[in-house]
């Protein structure tokens, strides 16, 4: 059953017009390919090999800083060797993008039951947009309204920044018409989080992903725990009925 962090928010109840899920460790378990692909790199550079733990945390803050958390210590400044080794690290990624790559139990399940209840599906992710949607593309073929991730360009030809700026999640709102208070964020991390407040959503942390509760100081405290999928659609589905009785 999934938890309130209070029952007192009227906001809460909101109606839910749309969802925005983030990607890594949300949607889907993508750490073996992100392994493999930085010790690619790694290896390439003559570099230490890194441990599943490693790129844990190393991740969620995009490509280009994830490669200089992973690099050494006394090298990570040089902006010329990390664009080197974002190369090729991103080469090599890029030449596969999904291979041991899976969705969690149950997510296929619940995206179907959201489109089935006419919720557009979003995507918000600090991955390369390119490779997010092709990922995207092979485990939830046409499921996604509005996609954004890193290298996402406005039309008027700006580059979104990465997470946790609610740019993207806005954008989502802005292409969609829709107001930030009906939009539900889901995602893993402190990250996700800040960019739900930072965007004046709703946030949903889920318990699956690669982030434990205790990394999220309380002033980004989820609105709602998901311990498992079916959680998120029993929490939208009594919002809906609440949000129906009071209206």
């Amino acid at each position: 059953m999934y938890l309130l962090k209070t029952k007192d928010n009227n906001a809460l109840y909101n109606d839910v017009k749309a969802v925005i899920f983030d990607l890594d460790g949300t949607l889907a378990y993508t750490l073996e390919d992100l392994r493999d692909a930085m010790n690619h790199a790694m290896r390439t550079f003559g570099w230490q090999e890194k441990t599943l733990d490693e790129i844990l945390m190393a991740i969620n803050y995009g490509g280009r800083q994830f490669v200089k958390n992973c690099m050494p210590v006394d090298l990570s400044s040089d902006e010329k060797l990390a664009a080197e080794a974002y190369k090729a690290y991103y080469g090599n990624y890029s030449s596969f993008a999904i291979r041991k790559t899976v969705l969690y139990d149950g997510m296929e399940k619940l995206v179907d039951k959201l489109c089935s209840m006419g919720i557009p599906v979003c995507l918000s992710t600090n991955k390369e947009i390119n490779l997010a949607c092709r990922i995207m593309d092979k485990l939830l073929p046409g499921k996604f309204a509005y996609r954004v991730g890193d290298g996402t360009v406005g039309r008027d030809g700006r580059r979104f920044p990465t997470k946790p700026d609610p740019s993207g999640a806005l954008l989502v709102c802005e292409e969609l018409g829709i107001s930030p208070e009906n939009v539900l964020y889901i995602g893993d991390s402190i990250i996700d989080m800040k960019t739900a407040k930072n965007a004046g959503m709703r946030s949903i942390w889920v318990s699956w992903g690669y982030s434990k509760r205790e990394m999220i100081p309380e002033e980004f405290a989820p609105d709602v725990t998901a311990n498992e999928p079916g959680d998120i659609e029993r929490y939208i589905l009594d919002v809906k009925k609440i949000f129906s009785e009071r209206n």
